[in-house]
């Protein structure tokens, strides 16, 4: 016979505990006499609620000839674990299924025990006398060998597949372990044995391609721990405790020995960093699990992974990918023909800044879940989805607009700024260059001690009487100034122009008395205001007043307008000097 299915048999279809009662939860050499005088190559017994197996209840010769494989999960075994010690020494047994049923499950479970991953059936492994396997120091003493230096645990040669899930209550390595006999074992699995000290060194396990150890608190590991198990090809160390410092500083030793490891679980170990060369040794990895933990960028050098297919970061505290990163994918994506990433779970940034990577996102051909529709932040820090934003071209203006506004209103202030710099260096920089020497040193500036005439008025012939008698007076007898006058310091013999050009010289200050005749009718006018600008110096940049009819203040020369202060431009009501002409006068030919 090849096969037996027992499951869900049991007289009490209620509460668990009345099995104790009519004895469906314990299994004895009589209640299975009859079941193990057939040879049969499977048997399964799943959730019969039994609570124990006592010793020979599932042991006998013409079981130990045909039985290949046994399946007794989704019970609550709490008895004696001899069984496991008879059933690990089977001559034919290949297949070992006992997991303790909880009523708890784990709300998230590994890949490796979702999609129950069989790679046992390709290949019988390598037969070798120094082969050993793994096994457990909670096994019975009957199959277990204490020695000084660690324990030896026999089993069968023909076993491959093992899964212990939650059948050990505490399952520790922290004494070093021998398995004989584990020649073609490929698979075990002792997830959720609350085991928290895996330092011990386990021999045996060369040939070993599946270890699953998810779920069991492990919070102090050896970085040689898996030194011994070269050929492994999937290890699921998910839900964990793995120490992130250790992992930081020894994921690359950890893992250095695994040159075949082709998928690796670490998801759920609120892990926040790896060292870079974590996976420097491990090239032919194929499908990373990283999911629930606390990364905030790919953890580690996507160089070292070159065969990478599939790389799960959902659940994380990833914001945005790297242009570095990015780039990394997409070789990735090319060179296998195809990657899967899963970002399921992160919250993203889908602000300003990272356009270049919602571009990716949508242009990638790297395949990615939720059909990459991602929870996301954007600027403002309001919640919403990267595929809500679909005209990205819009968005760059949204997101660029203000700031290129602000950059034109700093440029055009800027210009505008430089062009009124040049207006009043070009017009004013006699003034800009003696203000620089008064800056530094007063004794840059004159004073009208330095000079030999007080004020030189200039003024037309027609109207030397304001200017000789009005302006000379107020100036010499009230301010205190000597003055220059033509019509009365020059003779008639004397040569006007050289005259007129050395008293501008000597003189403290230039009053140009401006008016209709001056301006249009006196031959003498250009003469004197060219003159007078010549004259002027940073020594002495006040040196020109201009007293002009208001009528007349825009007909000023350009080569006057250009090199006289504006408040040295004082505006008359004719000739009349009036209190206000006054003031105006002492302030510009006194100070």
């Amino acid at each position: 016979m090849d096969t037996i299915i027992l499951n869900t048999i049991r007289m009490v279809q209620g509460d668990s505990y009345n099995t104790l009662i009519t004895g469906d939860a314990i299994l004895t050499r009589k209640s299975t006499k009859y079941l193990r005088q057939i040879c049969v190559a499977h048997v399964s017994m799943q959730r019969c609620l039994i609570f124990v197996i006592m010793d020979g209840a599932l042991s006998s010769p013409l079981w130990d000839r045909c039985l290949k494989s046994i399946n007794l999960n989704k019970n609550q075994i709490y008895g004696t674990k001899t069984i496991v010690y008879q059933l690990l020494n089977m001559k034919h047994i290949e297949t070992i299924m006992i997991e303790f049923y909880n009523t708890f499950e784990p709300k998230t479970k590994s890949v490796m025990e979702i999609e129950n991953i069989d790679q046992c059936k390709s290949g019988k492994g390598t037969r070798s006398k120094n082969s050993y396997s793994v096994g457990s120091s909670m096994l019975s003493q009957r199959g277990t060998k204490f020695v000084e230096k660690g324990i030896i645990i026999y089993m069968s040669s023909s076993l491959r597949y093992l899964d212990f899930k939650r059948l050990f209550s505490s399952l520790s390595f922290d004494l070093p372990i021998t398995i004989v006999g584990a020649n073609n074992l490929c698979s075990i699995d002792i997830s959720e044995s609350s085991g928290e000290i895996y330092t011990s060194t386990v021999k045996g396990l060369d040939n070993l391609k599946i270890l699953i150890l998810s779920g069991n608190h492990i919070n102090v590991l050896s970085y040689s721990f898996f030194d011994t198990m070269p050929g492994l090809e999937a290890l699921d160390l998910s839900r964990n405790q793995l120490p992130n410092d250790f992992m930081s500083n020894f994921g690359d030793r950890l893992f250095q020995k695994l040159t075949n490891l082709q998928q690796l679980e670490l998801s759920f170990n609120s892990l926040n960093s790896l060292s870079s060369k974590t996976f420097l040794y491990n090239r032919n990895l194929r499908e990373l699990f990283l999911a629930g933990n606390r990364f905030r960028q790919i953890p580690f050098n996507l160089q070292y992974t070159p065969n990478l297919r599939v790389l799960d970061l959902r659940f994380n505290d990833l914001i945005t990918l790297t242009a570095d990163v990015r780039y990394s994918l997409e070789k990735l994506a090319t060179d296998n023909k195809g990657f899967n990433l899963y970002l399921e779970g992160n919250i993203l940034s889908c602000g300003c800044h990272d356009i270049q990577f919602l571009l990716w996102m949508k242009l990638t051909i790297v395949n990615m879940d939720l059909d990459r529709n991602y929870s996301c932040i954007d600027t403002d820090g309001v919640s919403r989805y990267t595929e809500i934003i679909t005209d990205l071209g819009a968005y760059w203006r949204q997101c660029t607009g203000e700031s290129f506004l602000w950059f034109s209103i700093i440029m055009f202030c800027l210009m505008f700024i430089g062009f009124l710099l040049c207006f009043f260096v070009t017009k004013y920089k006699t003034y800009i260059i003696s203000g620089l020497l008064n800056s530094f040193s007063e004794t840059f500036l004159k004073k009208p001690s330095n000079y030999e005439i007080g004020v030189f008025i200039g003024y037309a012939d027609r109207d030397y009487q304001f200017a000789c008698h009005d302006l000379r007076q107020f100036i010499e007898d009230t301010l205190g100034l000597t003055t220059f006058i033509r019509d009365r310091d020059l003779s008639p013999s004397t040569d006007l122009a050289s005259a007129t050009v050395q008293a501008i010289d000597r003189s403290w200050r230039v009053l140009l008395v401006v008016n209709e005749t001056f301006l249009s009718r006196d031959r003498w006018f250009l003469f004197i205001c060219r003159a007078a600008t010549s004259a002027l110096t940073s020594a002495n940049p006040k040196r020109i007043v201009v007293l002009v009819e208001h009528q007349l203040r825009h007909r000023l020369p350009a080569e006057l307008s250009r090199v006289v202060l504006e408040d040295n431009i004082v505006v008359s009501r004719g000739n009349l000097l009036d209190y206000e002409l006054k003031e105006n006068l002492r302030t510009r030919l006194v100070e």
